[in-house]
């Protein structure tokens, strides 16, 4: 049905005990105000259908925000600090024997 209006990018259906939920994102803003004066408060099947629409930011553009936004009012990050150097077998066998024998 909704289909039939404009084509979704995601789709998906959620079953629950008052009834179902169905989740749909269009590509375009347009395409979501079509969908949305089309079936809100119209009766399908015996149901009434209410349709509610929430705006949200795309993945893509929460990462790109991100990008420039480094330290921001937190302040610049702190120099990364070095590794300690890892120990060689001998070294642990050599503390593991003075472990031992104290």
């Amino acid at each position: 049905m909704v289909k039939e209006i404009a084509e979704p990018v995601y789709s998906n259906i959620y079953d629950h005990e008052s009834g179902r939920t169905a989740v749909f994102e269009f590509e375009a803003p347009e395409k979501t105000e079509e969908v949305h004066r089309a079936l809100n408060e119209k009766e399908i099947s015996g149901a009434k259908v209410t349709v509610e629409v929430f705006e949200s930011r795309s993945r893509q553009s929460r990462r790109s925000q991100k990008k420039g936004h480094r330290g921001g009012r937190r302040g610049p990050r702190a120099p990364k600090r070095e590794k300690p150097a890892q120990p060689t077998a001998d070294q642990l066998d050599q503390e593991l024997e003075n472990y031992m024998n104290s």
